[in-house]
């Protein structure tokens, strides 16, 4: 079984989870692995490639690090056109994503070997823009680039049809797996990451009556900068890909890729949704030492 993990050093910075990987993997026998990272290689004494000139014949995608790192993961993997699964290893706050903690990994990765695990796949966006295409797992969103003035975002579906236009600080799409991300920020519904659908909704609507919307992930949607608007960013998944200068559209649909997980174990997705928050509001609201520092927020 051929292995790739996939490192973010600004999580792991003395990279003892990477190494403690590498360890348990030297003594599997049948087992190979390279190290890949999106920073810098040759940092730490090891030699590191980048992910996409190392898919091929790969069985799976260790990641280490945070939710972020995931998404990186995930863009590099769908970008190749492949569905490598992904076995993500936590080194964030709140991993949604990355849900196997450092101490289980040893557990974890002799069932991957032994073949006892469940692959769990999400719905990815494909995005195209002029002559460029990318892949979300999260959202796809036009952002204004003056922060100090809104922009209006007119959204079509299946080719002509108008669904409206929003005078906002932008507009996006997201994913049953972008619902809990930046579109819970923004108000948005959660959605089951099974469910066939997408949310679209406006960011900051200067409006009383703008409201998220659930749509089937059926169809397929445009948005654009209207004509009265100044420039705009297309961001994937937090990542600037474009800036918006005219009303050309953005094109958003369901690939036919999706991005699959590897999992060992039972979950219940609301349950995990409570535990994860609780413990982000934890960890942004108690000190090192365990003392509350904000009395009531």
């Amino acid at each position: 079984m051929r292995f790739v993990v996939y490192s973010n050093f600004d999580r792991d910075n003395d990279i003892e989870v990477v190494d403690k990987v590498i360890k348990v993997l030297e003594k599997k026998k049948d087992v190979s692995f390279a190290l890949a990272s999106y920073r810098e290689s040759g940092l730490f004494g090891h030699s590191f490639l980048k992910l996409s000139d190392c898919l091929d014949n790969t069985d799976a995608v260790i990641v280490v690090g945070g939710d972020g790192t995931v998404l990186r993961a995930i863009g590099e993997i769908t970008s190749s056109g492949k569905e490598t699964p992904v076995l993500a290893i936590n080194r964030g706050v709140v991993g949604f994503l990355a849900d196997t903690e450092p101490q289980e990994f040893e557990s974890v990765i002799e069932k991957v070997i032994s073949g006892v695990y469940d692959i769990e796949k999400r719905t990815v966006l494909k995005t195209t823009y002029l002559d460029k295409t990318f892949f979300a797992l999260n959202e796809t969103v036009i952002y204004k680039k003056d922060v100090t003035r809104p922009i209006v975002v007119d959204i079509f579906r299946d080719g002509d049809i108008a669904i409206g236009a929003t005078q906002a600080d932008g507009a996006y799409i997201a994913t049953p797996t972008g619902s809990t991300a930046y579109s819970l920020s923004a108000g948005g519904p959660v959605l089951s990451p099974d469910a066939e659908a997408l949310v679209l909704n406006a960011i900051c609507a200067h409006t009383l009556v703008s409201k998220p919307l659930v749509v089937s992930d059926k169809h397929k949607f445009a948005m654009r900068l209207n004509k009265r608007s100044d420039e705009a960013h297309l961001m994937i998944d937090g990542e600037i890909k474009a800036v918006l200068n005219d009303s050309s559209p953005v094109y958003i649909e369901k690939a036919d890729i999706t991005a699959n997980f590897i999992k060992t174990k039972d979950y219940d997705f609301y349950q995990k949704l409570v535990e994860k928050l609780n413990r982000w509001t934890k960890n942004v609201f108690f000190s090192d030492d365990g003392k509350k520092e904000e009395e009531n927020y």
